[in-house]
């Protein structure tokens, strides 16, 4: 109960400052604070904002004027990989002929580097003892968007899967909050993915694009994702969610249309598979395998196969009934349907 108290205490305590004199003065807040990014022109900035480099130095100025009337304690400047900055960025000064920190001034160098992160600007006055206490925060965007198409259309990640051990072409635009140019190195790497075929295309001040080929093992399965290391810096890009598990993969409602059939069929079928490829296998009654149809599923509930009637060697099927089974090899192995019945009237 005692260091219960005696932590209250000192919050407590935190919340007052001394003024020369046993008075103690309430502390009515968090400061006040201008944050201004020098420019042509310059921009009072506040909040949250998107910070983008003008010019290849990859700096931007920004200048931070706190006021408080309980004093100032400190600015701290830290980014989201949690690396502490403001020794390296922050410079502090005071009003000519002050020194209560009532008012302090703040310049602060901010790199814009490439990789998709934040910057955080927390300013406390000196009734803020805890980092969780009221203060002013600045929260800087620096970005790096980009957009993958998968032969030729834009893929939305959480819908998107990949056809085991099938090579897909990617494309894609990458947009910098960081000046790019000539110089900047870059290199391209999966994570449960296998990547070839990596080529840099055109760079422009804040952006680039490029194009790469990408292959999910079979077996595999979970997140699937590129990095792409600019100069050092990596910004990681999901392509494929990580799909939730709990429920195996199956294959239902399978029939084909016309049936009987003269000459073709449709067959169709309902999944809760993400994604596959496999084969329709039609057996004669003795057995024996006469025709394999290939088929991808790529996601949806539902699929239809195509199949012109014929055997694997191009010829028309007999007259006759003919078993046919669904199997679909997908991220949780191979699944295989109900056994179906169909029948060949030429």
């Amino acid at each position: 109960m005692a260091i219960h108290g005696g932590v209250i205490y000192r919050e407590m305590v935190a919340q007052y400052t001394l003024l020369g004199d046993p008075l103690m003065m309430l502390d009515a807040g968090p400061p006040v604070v201008t944050s201004t990014l020098l420019g042509e022109p310059d921009q009072e900035i506040s909040g949250e904002f998107d910070l983008t480099s003008t010019d290849a130095s990859n700096q931007s100025t920004i200048e931070v004027v706190a006021k408080d009337e309980a004093g100032i304690s400190r600015l701290q400047v830290t980014d989201s990989t949690g690396a502490d900055l403001t020794s390296s960025v922050a410079t502090e000064s005071l009003p000519e002929g002050q020194d209560d920190h009532q008012e302090v001034n703040y310049e602060l160098v901010v790199p814009v580097r490439p990789f998709d992160h934040q910057i955080l600007i927390d300013v406390y006055d000196t009734g803020a003892a805890l980092e969780s206490d009221s203060h002013y925060t600045l929260v800087l965007n620096i970005n790096q968007d980009a957009t993958f198409s998968a032969d030729g259309e834009l893929i939305d990640p959480a819908v998107y899967a990949f056809p085991p051990d099938t090579e897909v072409d990617f494309q894609c635009e990458m947009t910098s909050s960081s000046w790019l140019d000539e110089n900047s190195v870059y290199e391209l790497r999966g994570d449960n993915l296998v990547l070839s075929n990596i080529q840099m295309g055109s760079s422009k001040t804040n952006s680039v694009s490029f194009s790469f080929t990408a292959l999910a093992e079979a077996g595999t399965t979970g997140e699937r994702s590129v990095i792409l290391d600019v100069d050092g810096f990596e910004t990681t890009y999901v392509l494929e969610e990580e799909k939730s598990g709990g429920t195996e993969a199956s294959i239902s409602q399978v029939l084909n249309y016309p049936n009987p059939m003269k000459d073709g069929t449709r067959f169709l079928y309902e999944t809760n598979a993400v994604s596959g490829e496999g084969k329709v296998r039609v057996f004669a009654v003795s057995g024996r395998i006469v025709a394999n149809v290939p088929f991808v599923y790529t996601g949806g509930t539902e699929g239809v196969i195509e199949w012109n009637g014929r055997d694997d060697d191009g010829d028309s099927l007999a007259n006759g009934t003919y078993l046919y089974r669904l199997e679909m090899n997908t991220s949780a192995g191979l699944v295989v349907s109900p056994m179906q019945r169909l029948v060949v009237m030429n």
